[in-house]
């Protein structure tokens, strides 16, 4: 979201006006859902990685450690977006999720003893509770070589799986892990804005945080040529 005027008069900062005068859908207005997207599509990078059979060494850990960040920074910016210019309801249901979310830790497990735990180990100690478990899944002729799928050292190993060492996820699969942290960050916009009478996909105005209008179907056409002359027209002027 972007700061501005609680009545949404006005704008925290210069914006070009055929951006002002648009409608962007959840997704982009508010912060918190940019963040779990990001988020959403390290883990996608860092499990093909896993699953192309590669041993991965340490090469993991900076985009391990930017999930962990992005996931503990989403809902942080929960609260951030409650004070963008929307209609109050809307900031009523992110002060609730962001109060719920604090005062029930139990019932945030995932987020307190893990993605919070995770990331505050990493950037305040540089701890790590991930670590690289290495397995050989080669049969071999020679019988001191591991068989398939046995523990293998760094030199025998054919692959690697991300695994969690300690804590509440002790032995677990520590992108399975993230993925369910990424699946309960995404939950709470999801049902303060569903509180609100929204679906992340709702557009509404950039500056006013008003409803689109639906537009007919016979019109849509027009309505994209008319949008599409118009950016043109503004960045053939900006070239002058």
């Amino acid at each position: 979201g972007w700061e501005c005027e609680k009545q949404g008069a006005g704008l925290g900062m210069p914006v070009p006006q055929h951006i002002a005068d648009r409608y962007y859908d959840f997704n982009v207005m508010l912060a918190s859902r940019k963040a779990q997207s990001d988020a959403h599509r390290g883990i996608t990078d860092l499990e093909k990685e896993f699953g192309e059979g590669k041993v991965l060494f340490s090469s993991w850990r900076v985009r391990y450690a930017g999930i962990c960040s992005l996931l503990r920074a989403s809902i942080h910016l929960i609260s951030v977006d409650a004070k963008s210019c929307m209609n109050d309801e809307l900031t009523a249901e992110l002060k609730a999720e962001w109060n719920g979310v604090k005062k029930n830790p139990d019932d945030h497990a995932i987020y307190w003893k893990f993605v919070n735990k995770e990331r505050n180990n990493i950037l305040k100690e540089y701890h790590w509770t991930a670590y690289e478990q290495f397995y050989n899944d080669k049969r071999v002729e020679d019988p001191e070589m591991p068989i398939t799928g046995e523990l293998a050292t760094l030199l025998t190993a054919t692959r690697s799986e991300l695994k969690i060492s300690s804590g509440e996820y002790n032995g677990r699969n520590a992108i399975d892990v993230l993925i369910e942290a990424s699946v309960w960050a995404e939950e709470r916009t999801t049902m303060a804005l569903a509180r609100a009478g929204y679906k992340p996909t709702d557009r509404v105005h950039f500056r006013t945080w008003q409803d689109q209008p639906e537009q007919p179907a016979d019109g849509l056409m027009t309505l994209l040529a008319s949008e599409t002359r118009r950016i043109t027209s503004d960045d053939e002027e900006n070239l002058d």
